[in-house]
């Protein structure tokens, strides 16, 4: 455990978990008014002390919030769950109504295309690549309002008022987004909710599928086989070898109750 997560299980935050629809572990917990800024940089500095830890999710949450935006970060340590979060991609579901409806989605990272290979990455890696695990931009983000609709493709800095950032970095992957809480005309994508009230905020990855792993070039020693993962001979990702189940992926649901919130007194970007 890092020192970082030793520190916020001294001040954890319980949550309660409680009985959801099946396929979501679902937690009650509180947002609070930040007492410093919040600077969206892919880092957890902002988050000692704000973060709880998922039981039996392998990560930690956090949520902040003024009167004007919603902060959220996720961290995860275990090796698997951050190779999921890059390869497979992670929609962030918001329900202003307090419960479990995927009213609005924010995809970020997106993930890897099929038969794309995993750019390599060092774990004493300090600053972050330009480019995500499938070698494209990570200025992109999907944003999925209803089923029925194809999600919306764009850049992050088109979505004025968003700020998300998703770093692998020394041993952990740190995703933080700042969302409006306000729809306007300035802030178009937001929550259409306010502060003191309750959000429902979800996260949600595919199951890994081993299909869509590269296979080497025809030809090649062991052509049209998938490259051995990571651990060696007769392990798979994060410790899964040949013959054991891959875990499901990720899929929280909070239950959030929103600070009543100070206006922010921080400088606007």
């Amino acid at each position: 455990m890092s020192p970082i997560l030793r520190k916020v299980s001294l001040l954890l935050v319980l949550s309660l978990g409680f009985a959801g629809c099946s396929t979501f572990n679902t937690f009650l917990t509180d947002s609070r008014s930040p007492d410093h800024q919040i600077i969206i940089d892919g880092k957890s500095d902002d988050w000692h002390g704000e973060l709880y830890i998922a039981e039996d999710e392998r990560v930690s949450l956090g949520f902040l919030n003024d009167q004007e935006n919603l902060y959220v970060c996720l961290l995860a340590e275990d090796n698997f769950t951050r190779n999921q979060i890059m390869m497979q991609g992670l929609t962030v579901w918001f329900d202003p109504q307090g419960g479990k409806k995927k009213a609005l989605g924010i995809k970020f990272p997106l993930g890897m295309a099929p038969g794309e290979r995993p750019m390599p990455f060092r774990e004493d890696q300090e600053e972050p690549r330009p480019k995500n695990l499938r070698g494209r931009p990570v200025e992109e983000m999907e944003i999925i309002r209803s089923g029925k609709e194809e999600p919306q493709k764009m850049n992050i800095a088109e979505a004025k008022g968003i700020e998300i950032k998703a770093m692998p970095s020394t041993g952990m992957l740190v995703y933080e987004l700042k969302i409006p809480l306000v729809q306007t005309d300035e802030h178009p994508i937001a929550l259409a909710t306010e502060a003191g009230r309750t959000l429902g905020v979800g996260f949600e990855t595919a199951k890994f599928d081993l299909s869509k792993m590269p296979r080497r070039p025809a030809g090649m020693p062991g052509g049209g086989a998938r490259p051995p993962m990571a651990g060696g001979p007769g392990r798979g990702m994060g410790g899964f070898g040949r013959g054991l189940q891959m875990p499901e992926g990720l899929k929280i649901w909070a239950i959030v109750k929103l600070a009543e919130g100070k206006t922010s007194q921080w400088p606007r970007p």
